[in-house]
């Protein structure tokens, strides 16, 4: 009874003539709440600022399950929107993942994304995720968290991969590779390259050393310098790197000529200043 005052309090206070008061339905979710015997989706208590969102839902029945699916008797809830694919009777959360019998889900509500609804009931409506096995289907752990796998796929950002299961390997934030590719990844996709991968070193998130002598950068585009030693790397930055007596910034050589890659030191970070004996 304390919680549930309490929670009523907090929804209210400071919020003077702004808000009706609203009852927080469980602890276990700041964003649904009761007010006027209904059930609203109000993210964080504040709707004059993050808007209301009325569910519709049977108050009787109404359980929240996590901070934005629920369930009532009849359908679950996500952001306060009823979902309309989900197999209610099996649907369950795994791992923070959304999954019925059928298939696992995903909610396409990103800005970013292409294909996103104008309409907010259409915007939060799950997506299926295509070939997803949900028995086994489970995200990679951080930093890798982009990727999913299940047992027989991989999947990125969503999407089924079209590599070999049984060689893919995540190599750093920048690159991926089966025993037949290498790939790039994307913003949203994972990309085949020309380059068949025999031998492997990764540097640093964005550099690998491919092969022995292959040396390949990539943020937004892909840059390459041919290396006949790389016996002796030193790694200074995420960009910068001292091999085969080269500076590399950027994936790109440094002031060639100029810069002595057995003294070249970074100053400053921020700034991009840079020092070498000569």
């Amino acid at each position: 009874m304390f919680k549930k005052i309490l929670y009523t309090l907090i929804s209210c206070s400071q919020l003077g003539i702004l808000f009706s008061c609203a009852e927080q339905i469980d602890a276990v979710s700041e964003n649904y709440y009761l007010k006027s015997g209904k059930i609203y989706y109000i993210p964080g208590g504040n709707s004059f600022e993050r808007g209301s969102v009325e569910t519709g839902a049977d108050k009787n029945t109404f359980q929240v399950l996590s901070a934005d699916v629920a369930k009532d008797k009849a359908h679950i809830y996500y952001k306060g929107y009823a979902q309309k694919q989900v197999d209610y009777s099996s649907f369950y959360l795994e791992d923070g993942l959304f999954k019925d019998k059928d298939h696992v889900y995903y909610s396409k509500n990103y800005s970013t994304e292409p294909g996103r609804p104008g309409n907010p009931e259409d915007r939060n409506q799950w997506n299926i995720v295509r070939l997803a096995d949900p028995k086994t289907y489970t995200h990679q752990a951080a930093p890798n968290q982009q990727w999913a796998k299940d047992k027989s796929r991989y999947f990125y950002n969503n999407e089924p991969l079209d590599v070999d299961y049984a060689t893919y390997s995540i190599i750093n934030k920048s690159f991926s590779a089966d025993k037949n590719t290498l790939y790039i990844n994307e913003n949203r996709l994972v990309n085949p390259t020309k380059y068949v991968p025999k031998d492997i070193d990764s540097l640093t998130d964005r550099y690998i050393l491919l092969n022995h002598n292959t040396l390949l950068f990539y943020v937004s585009h892909l840059t390459e310098q041919q290396i006949q030693n790389s016996k002796d790397i030193r790694v200074l930055h995420n960009n910068v790197l001292c091999i085969d007596n080269k500076v590399i910034v950027d994936g790109n050589l440094f002031h060639p000529n100029e810069a002595d890659a057995s003294s070249f030191e970074i100053l400053f970070i921020s700034t991009s200043f840079f020092c070498c004996k000569r």
